[in-house]
């Protein structure tokens, strides 16, 4: 069971408070678990029986776990988190179902690891996925952990700072924020006032990338539907004439389009009747071999019989240096002396990316 107001679904429902019941009312196809989403818990049980059980997350190789069969590649986003905590000293809980019910109403989640000494807490949530990057700054459902976590255990270690820590080994990510536990009531109250929101602002929508990202009824919303509208009624020599403004609504408008058509896949494949005018059907397939070690063997052989060199069934290059760097930084090889980084194609970004500006071809003709 997850919780109506759930944490790892605050970045949504803190900024936009009219997602709540528009949630609650939008028919859409039934939740299914994604495959991503699937080998993430499997990897977060297999971790809890590593750090709990004292296995080598190496034995998880090949094993079922959450229906998942776990992969090498599985095992080392694991292994990066279990090696990780194991490293840190206190005491330690794993898995910890943490509550804020005192604020927000059967608001509650758990907590991957949380580690204890007199004074402070350190709360830890293990990331899994690569697509998006997470941080701990500033991250809604870290704090509610966080919070969580000092209604449960200030009375044993009458807490005064807090570490907030996200572990994303897919990026080698390993982000920490120190709060205190002034910051911490803050938050509390931000809290109350987002309740009060969802309480009192039914109808209010505040559309933002980040509170979008994973909104199931995003396909649904009118403040998505009248940006869309309004782009679609737009003249483009309106738009040309003010592109600052239209390179905003750019990232929400195409959040928008790929929500409307997850969602009408979805329904297509639990009924192919049921959005007039489309139908499901197969992407391009790739070919692989059936088992690559008999081919491989079968294909020197077919190809020496035909009177080639076995050896032409096989690629071998220099590997590139994104390839090569996680190997060599392992090894403890350098290698920045013999890469050259050359500019990428110009792209359009806000004025406060880090990025430096490039010159314009009127700034190269005034020079």
């Amino acid at each position: 069971m997850h919780a109506k107001l759930s944490p790892s679904a605050s970045t949504r429902w803190m900024t936009c408070p009219g997602s709540v019941t528009l949630i609650e009312q939008t028919p859409r196809s039934r939740d299914v678990s994604s495959p991503a989403a699937a080998i993430g818990t499997a990897i977060h049980e297999a971790c809890e029986l590593a750090l709990t059980k004292k296995r080598s997350m190496q034995s998880f190789v090949g094993k079922t776990v959450n229906k998942v069969e776990l992969t090498q590649e599985h095992v080392n986003i694991g292994k990066t988190y279990v090696d990780y905590v194991s490293r840190l000293k206190g005491d330690k809980y794993y898995e910890q179902r943490v509550s804020v019910s005192q604020v927000v109403d059967n608001c509650f989640g758990t907590a991957d690891a949380i580690v204890g000494r007199d004074g402070h807490i350190a709360v830890i949530d293990l990331k899994t996925g690569s697509g998006v990057k997470v941080h701990a700054q500033d991250n809604t459902q870290l704090m509610i952990y966080a919070l969580g976590a000092f209604y449960k255990f200030d009375v044993i270690y009458d807490i005064q700072e807090l570490t907030l820590i996200i572990v994303q080994p897919p990026f080698d990510l390993f982000d920490e924020v120190r709060i205190s536990v002034e910051e911490l009531r803050a938050f509390e109250k931000q809290l109350k006032t987002a309740v009060d929101r969802i309480n009192n602002e039914p109808d209010t929508y505040v559309p933002s990338v980040d509170a979008c990202r994973w909104c199931p009824a995003q396909h649904a919303c009118p403040a998505h539907r009248d940006a869309a509208n309004d782009a679609a009624a737009a003249d483009f020599s309106d738009v040309k004439d003010d592109l600052s403004h239209w390179l905003d609504k750019v990232p929400l408008l195409e959040q928008f389009c790929k929500a409307v058509k997850d969602e009408a896949l979805k329904r297509l494949m639990e009924d192919s009747q049921s959005v007039p005018g489309y139908k499901p059907v197969a992407g391009r397939g790739q070919r692989k071999w059936i088992d690559p070690s008999e081919a491989e063997q079968e294909m020197a052989a077919r190809f020496k019989a035909a009177g080639l060199e076995p050896d032409s069934i096989y690629k071998t290059e220099f590997l590139s240096v994104a390839q090569l760097e996680k190997l060599a930084k392992k090894a403890k090889v350098d290698y920045d002396d013999l890469v050259k980084i050359s500019q990428g194609a110009p792209q359009v970004a806000q004025t406060d990316d880090k990025r430096p500006a490039l010159s314009s071809a009127r700034e190269d003709f005034a020079k």
